[in-house]
């Protein structure tokens, strides 16, 4: 699998990841500072790996703020879509929607 592209799934991994500790924090889960300053450091390490598979994959199209060129290339950034359910989301970026090529290499 190329490096790039395998890169954006551990971007959408992270999404995922980010979100399941929101919501475990918000119900009360905590972590000792060590563990949350690691995993920091993870997360950062993470997001900058993702976003050079972004900018080398999707920036082109939806551009690197996320605002794409409407109505050709859809806005990324706030879209319902990209916010919502994860499930769907990962299977539009494997899979293709409309005119947005497939990243079937993701699915590893």
């Amino acid at each position: 699998m190329h490096r790039g592209r395998k890169m954006k799934l551990i971007t959408i991994i992270l999404a995922l990841l980010m979100n399941f500790i929101s919501v475990s924090y918000a119900s009360g889960w905590k972590v000792d500072p060590i563990s949350a300053r690691q995993n920091y450091n993870y997360k950062v390490g993470l997001m900058a790996k993702g976003e050079g598979v972004y900018n080398t994959n999707c920036a082109g199209c939806h551009q690197k703020d996320g605002t794409g060129m409407p109505p050709i290339f859809p806005a990324i950034k706030n879209s319902a879509i990209v916010n919502g359910d994860s499930v769907a989301n990962i299977s539009i970026v494997l899979h293709g929607k409309g005119g947005m090529p497939t990243f079937k290499m993701f699915d590893d």
